[in-house]
């Protein structure tokens, strides 16, 4: 989502400004009644209001462009932090639990730690692995985002 935000922002903006840049480049002169010239054709014929007002509207477009692209970069930051405190979070724990793993074996309780998953399942509380899933279990398919 946010890279999606960010590239829609990204393309506003690179439209709105190449349309500036050939509204300005292909009509320099100007008068009362100002005939708008693009790419060699004459789509519209525009007053001084009109062109002031067409201004103000592309001014519009190319904020939001650039609000999205500052949304999007922000939502990625975010994104990312979380994910960096996640990944320190799970190093400092598998720490300690190997730390608490190293005093285990040391006091000489180590042959009460599940070596195999048929132990593991029968361990009670101090199993770290989930139980398996009966191969027949039905369900339905998870939908993402609900």
């Amino acid at each position: 989502m946010p890279l999606l935000l960010l590239l829609l922002g990204l393309l506003l903006v690179a439209a709105t400004a190449a349309f500036i840049g050939l509204a300005i480049a292909y009509n320099t002169g100007g008068g009362p009644d100002y005939s708008v010239n693009l790419l060699g054709n004459h789509p519209f014929s525009m007053s001084t209001l009109g062109a002031f007002a067409s201004g103000l509207a592309l001014a519009t477009i190319l904020g939001v462009g650039l609000w999205l692209m500052l949304g999007g970069g922000a939502l990625m930051r975010h994104r990312g932090q979380r994910r960096r405190h996640a990944r320190h979070e799970t190093r400092k724990l598998a720490a300690q639990r190997d730390v608490m793993a190293s005093r285990l074996q040391e006091t000489g309780h180590e042959e009460q730690i599940p070596r195999t998953p048929e132990e593991s399942a029968h361990a009670g509380s101090t199993s770290y692995e989930r139980p398996r899933r009966p191969a027949m279990a039905f369900h339905r398919p998870h939908l993402r985002g609900h």
